[in-house]
């Protein structure tokens, strides 16, 4: 399998190897192209040109940044943008990122949430931070949250691996059950989540906030 093309963005020098050691970690064979500090040396760098996946911090003028990333994104290879966020002015980048194939990653998620966030989003799901999520809409948040608290704790892992791109039988091999027993983890989450279709099915998960490992 011919790894992903991979290029890195962010002014931090220890959060650059930090997100070394993630790409590392991921499902599948990633091969980082080029890291940079600044949008400045992003554009100039050749890497960048040949890389099909960007993860890049979100620096200010915050809405001016992401205006070019998004320029990055059409007029290169670049396939999947996840952008790196505190959450600050939420809701400008919503509505500029809407319909786009973009992901919003908090720095100060977990490793394994991470992971399983930029795995998802290099498989062409659009990812969404559970920490960015209760920061842009907290009371509904909750609300969906003790909805999602009604999942076991292998319906919650399982509902994990679905969200990071996985199918029954890979989610099978890798919690070490049976084909059916993931079947039914998963007809009982979709159950209980009220949804009847895997789209559904990730969009609550995803964009409203019910996340296993929120």
């Amino acid at each position: 399998m011919k790894p992903l093309q991979l290029a890195l963005m962010h002014s931090n020098p220890l959060m650059l190897q930090g997100l070394r050691c993630l790409a590392g970690k991921l499902p599948f064979p990633v091969s980082v192209s080029c890291c940079f500090s600044s949008l400045e040396e992003g554009l100039k760098s050749r890497g960048v040109n040949a890389a099909e996946a960007l993860i890049a911090e979100l620096m200010e003028p915050a809405v001016k940044h992401a205006e070019i990333l998004l320029w990055l994104q059409r007029n290169t290879a670049l396939q999947t943008l996840i952008v790196m966020t505190g959450g600050e002015d939420m809701d400008l980048l919503l509505n500029l990122f809407a319909g786009r194939p973009v992901s919003l990653l908090s720095p100060r998620e977990p490793e394994e949430t991470s992971i399983a966030l930029i795995a998802g989003a290099l498989r062409g799901k659009n990812a969404v931070s559970p920490l960015i999520l209760r920061m842009i809409n907290p009371f509904p948040y909750a609300i969906r949250h003790q909805i999602a608290s009604g999942l076991t704790e292998s319906e919650r892992r399982v509902l994990k691996w679905l969200l990071a791109g996985y199918d029954i039988a890979q989610i099978a091999g890798q919690i070490r059950r049976s084909v059916k027993t993931v079947s039914t983890h998963k007809r009982n989450i979709m159950k209980k989540l009220e949804v009847s279709n895997d789209d559904e099915l990730f969009a609550v998960a995803r964009y409203t906030g019910t996340d296993p490992a929120a």
